[in-house]
């Protein structure tokens, strides 16, 4: 997301083809977040990994109705842990954060069980080898290699390049290409 009352915020809050859910989505997100959603998704996360010793994967899932706040709780959550949100699913007015459709209508080709185990690996590897180039080509050269915030640098600088000129309904340049 642009930083607060930015132009891609106001593009649909302005915009009389909006829903009244999308102006309302919209302007939410203009304001500082409120609630706990953010905080008790990372505690229950961090529950999940502590409970399971050696967790398969370190994703999770997070499911819910729409419009119930799900993608500014992950945002909020990326503001403090390395977060790679993926919005994958129809939804028919878009949204925060959109939908991948290239990868939700690529993860639909399978024909089987097994080609479909092969094509969620395929797309994770893909999704996890392009986050590891952006961290090393575009947000460690940003980052003092003696900063002792480099952690909360490196986590603020690779989330706002996943958001960067996201709006109602569609991802910005770069995380389109991502």
């Amino acid at each position: 997301m642009q930083p607060r009352g930015s132009a891609s915020h106001s593009r649909c809050a302005s915009h009389r083809s909006c829903s009244h859910g999308a102006v309302a989505a919209v302007k939410s997100w203009n304001h500082d977040y409120a609630g706990s959603a953010a905080q008790e998704l990372r505690k229950k996360i961090l529950r999940r990994m502590t409970l399971q010793r050696n967790p398969y994967a370190h994703l999770a899932e997070f499911t819910q109705s729409s419009g119930t706040g799900k993608s500014r709780a992950v945002y909020e959550l990326a503001k403090e842990v390395f977060c790679i949100p993926v919005t994958i699913g129809p939804l028919p007015y878009g949204g925060f954060s959109p939908v991948g459709l290239p990868a939700y209508l690529w993860l639909l080709e399978y024909r089987s069980q097994d080609e479909f185990v092969k094509v969620i690996q395929a797309f994770l590897h893909a999704v996890f080898t392009e986050a590891r180039e952006v961290v090393v080509d575009r947000v460690l050269p940003q980052v003092k290699p003696d900063d002792p915030d480099r952690v909360k640098h490196i986590i603020r600088l690779f989330r706002e390049e996943m958001s960067s000129g996201m709006t109602f309904g569609e991802h910005g340049h770069f995380r389109q290409r991502f």
